[in-house]
């Protein structure tokens, strides 16, 4: 077992993380951006850091263990849907009642909190012991999964010559100085990021099947269907895309990099995590006759066949029994659905939130806009502060097991920009070409430390 001191490039000590994870509580609505809410969003930083620290490294996990320990899984999912009906519901209301915030920075950091949280949750549940503690929370995470991949499928299913023209409108509309619309350009970046982590999740979750109650499987394989959620994730390639040349891209350890044409089947760890959820799905004996199959759902898992190919399957050998299973379905018919009487929990947590809240949106956040979004220098300055402590380079590059790389094509990237210190790049020409990508994310961090060094 590595000793408490073993890694320099440990953000917490096993007591800190204790701690840390003892006074985890829950917060409601209206406590979101108060200073307990930022303290806690501070803890759960570090807590993230630390988790992926210990993973990354192979060392004793104190945070998750702890969380299992103490029973805190349930209140991390709490947490969670109270950000994304933050998200959905104030948010959206800031827009309509014409919010001009003086500094944008502590919305930025609630809009990024739900990415801290699925981050957290992506690194512990990959254990089964964490799976297992998260108790009837389990049928709220999955109904949250289901609403963030549907709703991001939905918005893929536009025409593609439409959706170009769309989403050029939408970016020249975020050229303009309102922060409100700069934050909305930075949260369609932050949502899909979450996606792409709920991949892993979803993946870890459809794993322990077995040892989970059944109204859980239900819940995956019927309520919410995920084999045609992920079959229409595989389908679509949402990781992936083509610049107006015709350069193919996919998105890799959160970035966007350039594939070469040898490299296009090559499998990124979003693929094979999709892939060997849908195996378990239609394969296993437990799922086999749980999914209530009909002719659409049959037509669109064989779909899946254009997608085996030998290049595939040699980075899964195992994909070559769902390969043998799709060619079997295509000519007969699907396995017999078995019905069972099934009592399982509503989503408590989503259900109970919107119930309180009902007809409350516009107000509350009408109250939110004149108080913790809205706060006077010194508040800004000390939130500011403990932020970029949390997130000091040295911490941050901790983390890093290999060099940083451009933020434009992807290369080793020995310079950093002057403004934020937050990006790289290989050479000037690459940080000419990505700076209209980079400039939001550049100039909220710049607008961090500015007002930093006026304390």
């Amino acid at each position: 077992m590595a000793s408490e001191n073993s890694s320099q490039g440990n953000v917490l000590l096993p007591t800190e993380v204790e701690w840390y994870v003892q006074s985890l509580q829950t917060f409601s609505i209206e406590d979101i951006g108060s200073k307990k809410w930022s303290n806690q969003h501070e803890f759960l930083e570090k807590l993230n850091m630390q988790a992926i620290v210990s993973a990354s490294a192979n060392e004793t996990e104190y945070v998750k263990d702890s969380l299992v320990t103490f029973e805190k899984m349930p209140i991390l999912i709490h947490e969670l849907i109270t950000i994304e009906l933050w998200n959905e519901k104030i948010f959206s209301q800031l827009f309509k009642i014409d919010f001009k915030p003086k500094n944008s920075f502590i919305i930025y950091l609630i809009l990024y909190h739900e990415a801290t949280l699925v981050n957290l949750l992506e690194t512990v549940l990959y254990h089964s012991d964490v799976v297992q503690s998260m108790e009837d929370s389990i049928y709220d995470l999955i109904d949250y999964i289901q609403r963030k991949m549907s709703n991001q499928l939905r918005n893929f299913q536009l025409d593609r010559e439409a959706s170009k023209a769309k989403i050029k409108s939408i970016e020249d509309s975020y050229h303009s100085d309102d922060p409100l619309s700069e934050l909305s350009e930075q949260n369609r970046k932050i949502q899909f990021e979450i996606v792409m982590k709920l991949y892993s999740i979803i993946r870890y979750i459809i794993d322990n099947l077995s040892s989970l109650p059944f109204g859980v499987t239900n819940r995956v394989l019927n309520k919410h269907d995920f084999v045609l959620i992920l079959t229409q994730s595989i389908d679509f390639s949402l990781w992936s895309k083509t610049d107006k040349d015709g350069k193919l891209f996919k998105y890799i350890e959160n970035k966007w990099k350039p594939i070469s044409a040898n490299d296009r089947f090559q499998l990124t760890k979003i693929e094979g995590q999709i892939w060997i959820a849908l195996y378990e799905l239609l394969l296993n004996p437990q799922c086999l006759q749980k999914y209530d199959y009909t002719e659409f759902k049959k037509n669109q898992v064989l779909k899946l066949r254009s997608h085996l190919n030998e290049i595939v399957i040699d980075q899964i050998p195992n994909l070559s029994h769902l390969q043998r299973f799709l060619e079997q379905l295509a000519i007969s018919e699907p396995p017999a659905y078995k019905s069972d009487l099934i009592i399982e929990p509503v989503a408590e947590i989503y259900e109970g939130i919107v119930a309180k809240y009902r007809g409350k949106w516009k107000d509350l956040a009408k109250d939110q806009a004149n108080t913790v979004l809205n706060p006077d220098d010194k508040e800004i300055q000390e939130k500011a502060k403990r932020w970029t402590e949390a997130f000091s380079n040295e911490v941050l590059e901790s983390l890093i097991d290999e060099p940083a790389k451009c933020g434009e094509c992807g290369q080793p990237a020995p310079k950093r920009c002057s403004r934020c210190q937050n990006e790289w790049y290989c050479r000037r020409e690459c940080q000419v070409k990505n700076w209209p990508k980079h400039k939001k994310a550049c100039d909220l961090i710049f607008e961090t430390i500015k007002t930093i060094a006026k304390k």
